[in-house]
């Protein structure tokens, strides 16, 4: 199997600078094998290490086979494994769920909060609005009922001259029809007259 390096992938996807770049020769990566480590004798580590090599549980060894099995295609006929992948998918799938609902209340909400505080910006608008109609009809009903009371005092004072002038020239009349010892001509109707 031939390795590809980083540079000939990079041009591969670009596509239009392939014809422009050289081809570039891949480097073949060689794989070290591992060394092997002798296991320690026991004359080295005295008597904490056994000479007799540990055997593998059974169970580990089925779990082993389970694992190198997995990606093979016959994985799926096992029960546990659909199952786990099949909650897996199930979980995904709610989690995705999750996060679109979140970010559609978040949504809502912010939508919610714009136009609240869109129609209280305007309730107080109306409301100023209000506040200065009203301080200006009542401040006209005011004016017009100070210039009411003016006008009525004016007329209070009128009257009150012209009774002070009749109750002057009836004095004046009366004094001047003593002195002369005549009597007016027009009495007052119930009194009779002459």
């Amino acid at each position: 199997m031939r390795s590809r390096s980083g540079s000939e992938i990079s041009a591969k996807i670009m596509g239009e600078e392939t014809s422009k770049k050289k081809h570039v020769k891949p480097m073949k990566y060689e794989v070290e094998e591992k060394m092997v480590v002798p296991r320690p004798s026991a004359e080295e580590f005295g008597d904490f290490v056994s000479t007799n090599p540990v055997q593998e549980a059974p169970e580990a060894k089925k779990t082993a086979e389970k694992t190198s099995k997995g990606d093979s295609p016959s994985a799926w006929n096992q029960p546990e494994t659909r199952i786990s992948v099949i909650n897996a998918w199930v979980e995904f799938k709610k989690t995705k769920a999750e996060i679109e609902a979140n970010k559609k209340l978040s949504n809502i909400q912010m939508w919610e909060r714009m136009k609240i505080t869109s129609k209280k910006d305007r309730l107080k608008q109306i409301k100023a609005n209000l506040e200065a109609k009203k301080s200006k009809v009542f401040g006209n009903i005011e004016n017009k009922m100070d210039i009411i009371h003016k006008v009525a005092d004016e007329k209070r004072l009128m009257v009150d001259a012209e009774r002070h002038e009749k109750h002057f020239k009836a004095e004046k009349m009366g004094a001047k029809y003593r002195a002369t010892a005549f009597a007016p001509k027009k009495i007052v109707g119930c009194f009779g007259g002459y």
